[in-house]
């Protein structure tokens, strides 16, 4: 984020889960994208890339911006220890059988666990920072510069093209895309399985023995998202989920 004051505002772009926030200070603006690259099943027989990645992208849109980046990495719940490493121009965090990798163009300082970096940026500049997380062999580092470039396009045209198939078109039209844009979020891709919600420890009541862990796919709560998804023309969920 900036170094000192600054307004920030954020929106999803137009149509996709695609995040933009806009930074804003005394002597410039910068405007952060923030997406999971995503291809399709047939893609990923040709081509080799992480099998869970975060794309984050900063780019100068006036002036110029003085810039923090903190990477800390607390695996395990934050009950295991970690010290970053360098492997070439990635930052490594092993712990077995798990592996965090960041890799940008930016260079970092190592502090055991943690890593920071402060850089200038200028109109017309732009920096990658790109988090893959592998829990299985071989390790893949994630992509920046013009192949980080060719993934958020992609990425982009992927949502577009999906959200176009909404059949929806009363009040609200946006935020019924909003809405059903964030139940595909929750779609685990190679099965179809939907989840309840992104999210962990939800007691049933507070203080009592009932700890729900939504990150599974309930038959009941998956139905739901399906029903709702073919109601405003996303017939092909349905139709992932069951098979």
């Amino acid at each position: 984020m900036p170094r000192g004051a600054f307004k920030s505002s954020r929106r999803y772009l137009d149509d996709t889960n695609v995040l933009e926030t806009t930074f804003e200070t005394e002597s410039g603006t910068v405007k952060l994208n923030d997406l999971m690259p995503v291809m399709r099943e047939e893609e990923k027989l040709r081509r080799l890339t992480p099998f869970r990645q975060l794309l984050r992208r900063v780019e100068c849109t006036a002036g110029e911006v003085d810039m923090d980046v903190h990477f800390s990495p607390r695996p395990n719940y934050a009950q295991s220890s970690v010290k970053l490493r360098y492997r070439r121009d990635s930052i490594i965090c092993e712990k077995i059988p798990t592996a965090l990798h960041l890799r940008s163009d930016i260079r970092f300082e190592l502090d055991g666990p943690d890593a920071t970096a402060r850089f200038k940026i200028r109109q017309g500049e732009r920096h990658d920072f790109a988090l893959a997380f592998e829990d299985r062999s071989p390790a893949v580092m994630p992509q920046i510069g013009d192949e980080a470039t060719r993934e958020i396009e992609t990425t982009i045209e992927f949502w577009r093209e999906w959200s176009s198939h909404c059949t929806y078109d009363g009040p609200h039209r946006d935020r019924i895309v909003r809405s059903v844009l964030t139940l595909k979020l929750l779609t685990y891709a190679p099965s179809g399985a939907i989840v309840a919600a992104a999210t962990t420890s939800l007691p049933e009541r507070i203080g009592g023995i009932r700890n729900w862990d939504y990150r599974y796919c309930w038959l009941r709560e998956a139905s739901f998202t399906v029903s709702a998804l073919d109601d405003y023309g996303f017939t092909l969920e349905g139709g992932a989920f069951l098979d």
